[in-house]
């Protein structure tokens, strides 16, 4: 596991989680109506963020850095989350999935016919990521829910 220096891990304290989200996942962040200094994320609605802080109302959680975000929402390891934040890389796949859902890219006849397989993600602490693929894959987030209520998905 590599070293962290403490400023590597000051850099990435300083990360506003609002500005990560626009730099790494612009289609992913949507500005609150009504709302002049509120966002919220498409992908986690009830993620709230404003004046450099973030709120999960669903869990009850929250926090102020992106780090924050990476490590309570996405379940991202401390080391990973700082050196994906400092390094400027972004380690999450499925923020692609995400950008070719909500955009509507012009594909070549040969594209068009191809169908992608039905892969599950790996298993995690929380069911963001499974909800995230799933959405991504088209599925309803009223039926994602009544699924994870029921026990037929796990993560």
């Amino acid at each position: 596991m590599p070293k962290l220096t403490e400023e590597q891990i000051r850099q990435a304290r300083s990360v506003d989680l609002l500005d990560y989200l626009k730099t790494h996942e612009p289609n992913n962040v949507r500005k609150s109506k009504g709302r002049t200094n509120e966002f919220f994320m498409v992908e986690h609605d009830s993620i709230k963020m404003s004046n450099g802080k973030w709120f999960r109302h669903s869990t009850q959680q929250g926090g102020h850095s992106a780090l924050d975000f990476l490590i309570k929402v996405r379940g991202v390891h401390f080391v990973d989350a700082v050196l994906s934040l400092t390094s400027g890389s972004t380690f999450i796949d499925y923020k692609n999935k995400f950008a070719q859902k909500t955009s509507t890219p012009s594909l070549s006849p040969n594209q068009a016919n191809t169908e992608k397989p039905f892969i599950l993600p790996k298993l995690n602490k929380n069911c963001d990521l499974v909800v995230a693929y799933l959405r991504g894959r088209g599925i309803g987030r009223d039926i994602i829910n009544r699924c994870i209520k029921a026990r037929i998905l796990n993560f």
